[in-house]
């Protein structure tokens, strides 16, 4: 089967300059249900998402390139925020032994909601102020995991109680649409942490 674009050409309405509304963290457990309670990162000043493959290279006996092989992926989040209390630094700097859930929402040019839910994902413990005469900011850098678990698992969310499904082998599920997915459900802490810790 060939491969069938899937983009749709130029579209003034996928141009956004818009920034991400929110981030939200939530510690997991083998025990708390429901959910704790969702820490959010306040105002966001910029966020970097990414998704990085590795390829090796396959050389021959001639020293000829014969192939690259597509192996192991790896998922980031550096998040520049512009709330600095005491209360989100000891939060950020205190990470050490904690598995985390994380909600990202943003809106696009047509008014659309961006979602990225991940279910499984470390943060580095730090404490970072940078100091300028217009703002103070710090910097959150997230690791994302993937679960233990091969099989497709669900992720519960928002208000619609709908259910998102993780494919296997993935890290993160991105929706994009008019009608906001929302975070995750309350009740899913010991799910989250039995099906990918």
């Amino acid at each position: 089967m060939g491969f069938t674009p899937t983009l749709n050409g130029k579209s003034r309405l996928a141009v956004s300059t818009r920034g991400v509304e929110d981030i939200q963290i939530y510690q997991l457990s083998s025990t708390d249900v429901p959910l704790s309670t969702p820490a959010s990162l306040g105002y966001v000043k910029s966020v970097d998402f990414k998704q990085e493959g590795s390829i090796i290279e396959i050389i021959d006996g001639l020293g000829d390139m014969i192939n690259a092989v597509a192996s192991g992926k790896k998922v980031t989040i550096n998040a520049v925020v512009l709330q600095t209390s005491k209360e989100m630094i000891d939060v950020i700097a205190n990470t050490d032994d904690n598995y985390y859930a994380v909600y990202i929402k943003a809106k696009t040019a047509n008014g659309n909601f961006q979602e990225i839910h991940i279910p499984l994902a470390r943060i580095k413990p730090s404490a970072q102020i940078n100091y300028s005469n217009s703002e103070r900011t710090t910097s959150v850098e997230i690791s994302v995991l993937l679960g233990k678990h091969t099989v497709a698992t669900n992720i519960e969310v928002g208000a619609g109680a709908a259910v998102i499904s993780l494919p296997a082998g993935d890290y993160f599920v991105i929706t994009e649409g008019a009608v906001e997915q929302g975070t995750f459900k309350t009740a899913t802490s010991d799910a989250l942490y039995a099906n990918f810790v």
